[in-house]
């Protein structure tokens, strides 16, 4: 499987290279960083962009290389109209596209070891949406529900997918090492 990795502008090297090693770390895949940074439209140009005006806007225009494809922002990704909240990342159920916003998972940390560890649960939650992955009600594994009143329950997870999540994807999906996680 190949993952396209799009990368906007003032996304720093370090996150785009734990991107790749998380993605090819966990599932067997292979990311492809999209050869040139995004500079969005001045639409785009607040601190906080549109989820589905966003994914429009990349489906459209990018012209999406990979069947399944991540993109990395340094702004905040609001899921509603109103930009309330901004989210981590955003991914539909099977879908092509999932986003993961490199400023909110900076906020929400204050080393630089809790920001890798927070944007691999993100990177592997929203890929995994990719998927076909719903949430799950596993009370320690990623792909939970990461509610923002209690985020501290999503930061307490495990970067790592339980065998009812595993068996829905498929095994080979999953490297090897990854394949045997707890059941529930």
């Amino acid at each position: 499987m190949q993952i396209g990795l799009i990368v906007d502008e003032g996304v720093d090297s370090k996150t785009i290279k734990l991107a790749i090693k998380e993605i090819e770390g966990y599932f067997n895949a292979n990311s492809r960083k999209i050869p040139n940074t995004i500079k969005l439209p001045k639409k785009f140009k607040r601190d906080t962009i549109n989820a589905k005006a966003l994914a429009r806007y990349l489906q459209n225009e990018i012209h999406l290389l990979y069947f399944k494809n991540v993109y990395l922002t340094n702004k905040g990704i609001c899921l509603s109209d109103n930009f309330t909240y901004s989210t981590r990342g955003f991914a539909t159920v099977g879908g092509k596209l999932a986003a993961v916003s490199t400023l909110v998972v900076r906020h929400e940390t204050s080393t630089q070891e809790e920001y890798e560890s927070l944007m691999a649960k993100v990177l592997l939650h929203e890929l995994a949406h990719l998927l076909g992955l719903r949430h799950c009600n596993s009370s320690d594994e990623c792909m939970l529900v990461s509610s923002l009143p209690n985020p501290g329950k999503f930061y307490n997870a495990q970067k790592a997918l339980c065998k009812s999540c595993v068996d829905q994807i498929g095994e080979k999906r999953i490297r090897k090492k990854h394949r045997n996680s707890k059941s529930r």
